[in-house]
């Protein structure tokens, strides 16, 4: 349920450019958008239609949450988003050189020319570099896009007694803590992360995460 809950978690930050996605809730929703593509192509293939209906709504849908919970994910690294321009730009250079490394000559044959192997490998640099920023682990502390757990959901948030608009209030590593009470605090806040685990609305990935937030205030 936990990991449900995580990969759809993007749809309900459709138009979310915010904030910060982690590696399991980006690349979770990436698997759950390729297994509804695959789906919805294999029904298209079994019906009549000659439009792709149902790829065509599914294709719809998943872009936009796609594109907003990639610059979160860059932003969880500690980079904007613009920093997705610099693989896709190289990637389509290269495309553009390999159509001109691919034109015939006079005689109706394919020219041969290394530029053909630069523009492969440009593609392919291009293509790795992405996925080690998409691969890459979150900042562990606050970044200046906000707090590693600003993810979670109101509610979830007012379950532990956590704020989600980090914005309002101090960082944890500024934030002034009450030593009176504040290991019972925060070990009771612990508590219920553990009940939220246990019922499978926090995977294990977020209940480590607050829970380090949670000791760094104490």
């Amino acid at each position: 349920m936990g990991v449900l809950m995580e990969g759809l978690r993007p749809l309900f930050r459709y138009f979310e450019l915010s904030g910060r996605s982690g590696r399991a809730e980006f690349w979770k929703f990436c698997a759950f958008v390729l297994m509804a593509e695959t789906l919805a192509a294999f029904l298209d293939t079994g019906s009549n239609n000659k439009v792709p209906v149902i790829t065509s709504i599914i294709v719809v849908v998943t872009t936009i949450p796609q594109w907003t919970a990639t610059v979160r994910r860059l932003h969880d690294i500690g980079k904007s988003g613009w920093a997705m321009l610099w693989p896709i730009g190289i990637a389509a250079i290269g495309a553009v050189v390999a159509g001109m490394s691919q034109q015939v000559n006079e005689y109706g044959e394919k020219a041969q020319s290394p530029i053909g192997l630069i523009a492969i490998l440009l593609i392919l640099g291009s293509f790795g570099y992405g996925l080690y920023l998409l691969t890459k682990a979150g900042d562990e502390y606050e970044n200046q896009y906000g707090d590693p757990d600003n993810h979670v959901p109101t509610a979830f948030a007012e379950l532990i007694g956590m704020s989600v608009d980090s914005a309002d209030r101090p960082s944890a590593a500024h934030r002034p803590a009450s030593k009176a009470g504040g290991v019972d605090e925060a070990m009771a806040q612990i508590e219920r992360l553990g009940q939220l685990r246990e019922k499978g609305l926090l995977s294990d990935e977020e209940f480590a995460t607050q829970k380090s937030a949670i000791l760094a205030r104490v």
